[in-house]
């Protein structure tokens, strides 16, 4: 929703645009009101509206002196101006100043209304400019920053990359650092989704400002490349940044993922070295199973995982919370269930789920969405995706041979 500030000195006609107009349905909602110049400043600071609808004649501070303080401090709001009077003097100020609409009263609110569609639609123009133009600039200074690290770039190149970007890499130590996020389970490549990895750069900006740069490489790791004017500075920024990675990471997956430090450099033609140590070997991090998985205890634990399956399989499952109450890690699980059943933890859980649905569709006259329901799917076109998938059919074909199976 955009906001929209009133002003007039006249109470009734704020009240009647309040009442007159949907605001909802034009995606716009009043974040306040003010009755002069004076009052509408400072409530305007507060609220922050996008659109600003504001009477010419006002006691104290009138409506052409109010815009222009508006445009004084450079605030990105776009401006309606009701007047009584039709004074194109007024209106010649009003158009040297930026006013995106000039309507006389008594109001039409037809012409108001296209006004605020026009202003709705510009606004959200000028958003997903602006939004573009940021990821842009992301997508660049990401690009930059890996070719960096891989000693792609040469030196002009990076000068002038770096000068757009506002990178600071003069420095005398540099030492590169990566987190690779732990997959959530076995079907998962922690490398495929940067989701967690740019969720991690978010929380470690306030420690790196000032201190190093972070980006997302090509296997979407996040990597940090710190710097410093000695080498004690340098490696106490990385040890501190890595343990909060390592805490943030446990908080909120229960593991913390891959953290690796490179060794220390001296000259920026030597980062890609520092880069290399720890990329290497980190496509994606295997759990390595201890003894036979197909072993007594893994096949109680598959036993296990299966009987839940059984027990539950209409409701939200997890292998995340099996591997919880059986004590063992969720990749570990992963792996240990996929060689002994010969697939993997959610392939089985759909294949047990679709199984349920034709028994039910064969069995029962309820609805197809009903069946999806009932064996645990909460997206209604998923179960038909999976349902195509595992059998081959849609359900109701599964509904007609059972029909003609019987007569």
């Amino acid at each position: 929703m955009y906001r929209v500030f009133l002003v007039d000195d006249e109470p009734l006609i704020c009240k009647g645009l309040r009442e007159t107009v949907e605001w909802d349905s034009l995606s716009l909602e009043i974040s306040g009101e003010a009755h002069n110049g004076l009052e509408a400043m400072e409530m305007i600071a507060a609220t922050h509206p996008h659109i600003l609808i504001t009477d010419i004649r006002m006691p104290g501070m009138d409506g052409i002196s109010l815009i222009r303080a508006i445009r004084e401090q450079d605030l990105n709001i776009r401006i309606i101006i009701l007047s009584g009077f039709s004074d194109y003097q007024f209106l010649k100020e009003a158009i040297r100043l930026g006013v995106d609409g000039y309507l006389l009263k008594p109001i039409d609110t037809d012409e108001l209304i296209s006004n605020l569609k026009n202003l709705v639609d510009t606004i959200e123009k000028e958003q997903l400019r602006s939004l573009r133009l940021y990821q842009g600039l992301e997508l660049l200074r990401a690009n930059t920053l890996n070719r960096l690290v891989t000693g792609e770039i040469g030196h002009s190149e990076l000068d002038e990359k770096a000068a757009l970007l506002n990178l600071s890499l003069d420095a005398e130590h540099y030492l590169c650092a990566l987190y690779a996020p732990a997959p959530e389970n076995e079907d998962t490549d922690a490398c495929a989704d940067p989701g967690k990895a740019m969720e991690m750069q978010r929380a470690c900006q306030p420690l790196t400002e000032g201190k190093g740069i972070s980006f997302i490489d090509s296997r979407n790791h996040l990597v940090f490349l710190f710097y410093g004017g000695s080498e004690s500075e340098v490696a106490a920024h990385a040890n501190a940044v890595l343990a909060h990675v390592q805490t943030q990471a446990r908080e909120s997956a229960g593991t913390a993922g891959v953290t690796r430090a490179g060794p220390m450099v001296h000259a920026r033609d030597d980062i890609a070295k520092s880069y290399a140590a720890i990329s290497e070997g980190c496509d994606r991090e295997k759990t390595i199973l201890e003894g036979d998985p197909l072993d007594s205890r893994w096949k109680c634990v598959v036993s296990r995982t299966v009987d839940y399956v059984a027990a539950h399989y209409h409701e939200a499952l997890s292998l995340k919370q099996i591997a919880c109450d059986c004590g063992i890690n969720t990749s570990y699980l992963g792996q240990v269930f996929r060689k002994a059943m010969g697939d993997s933890f959610t392939n089985y859980v759909n294949g047990y789920r679709i199984q349920k649905a034709r028994e039910l569709l064969a069995g029962t006259n309820l609805k197809v969405y009903e069946v999806s329901e009932r064996v645990g799917f909460t997206d209604y076109h998923y179960f038909l995706k999976i349902f195509k998938k595992v059998t081959g059919s849609v359900p109701t074909d599964t509904r007609t041979d059972n029909f003609y199976h019987k007569n």
